[in-house]
């Protein structure tokens, strides 16, 4: 699961900020049940003690067709990296949660490789479809 990583490319944005803070405020996030796979909703990214959501920066960034070319990440709580707008994965660590209960005995570099690939195994599938899926190539 990618958690934070759900990105929209904005065409065009309404004149004016309430309005996009109205559409948004008519679905929010309400957590899953035990029976659900996943919820979809709204969660503001800062508090109101923060300011707008998009300030007039942001704003001209946007009109002047500038998108972002990196996004920081974390996937399930237990890696974080950096996806470039190449699609390239750089950064990548790992949280101090995965090699929980691991001792740094002789072994210890083998056992860190193989818990690092299982990680990376499981985060990327996901990576890949929460950008899209996996494209084809004629």
């Amino acid at each position: 699961m990618i958690k934070n990583a759900i990105i929209y490319r904005v065409t065009s944005l309404p004149a004016r900020l309430d309005q996009v803070e109205q559409a948004l405020a008519k679905v929010p996030f309400v957590e899953c049940g035990a029976t659900q796979e996943k919820s979809i909703g709204w969660v503001p990214p800062r508090g109101a003690e923060h300011g707008a959501m998009v300030d007039d920066e942001v704003r001209e960034h946007i009109a002047a067709g500038k998108l972002p070319t990196k996004l920081a990440m974390t996937w399930d709580d237990r890696v974080s990296f950096l996806l470039t707008d190449c699609l390239q994965v750089r950064k990548i660590a790992f949280l101090d949660c995965v090699f929980d209960g691991t001792k740094t005995d002789e072994g210890g570099f083998d056992t860190d490789v193989a818990i690092a690939t299982g990680e990376l195994a499981k985060l990327i599938p996901d990576l890949i479809e929460a950008l899209g899926g996996a494209g084809s190539r004629a």
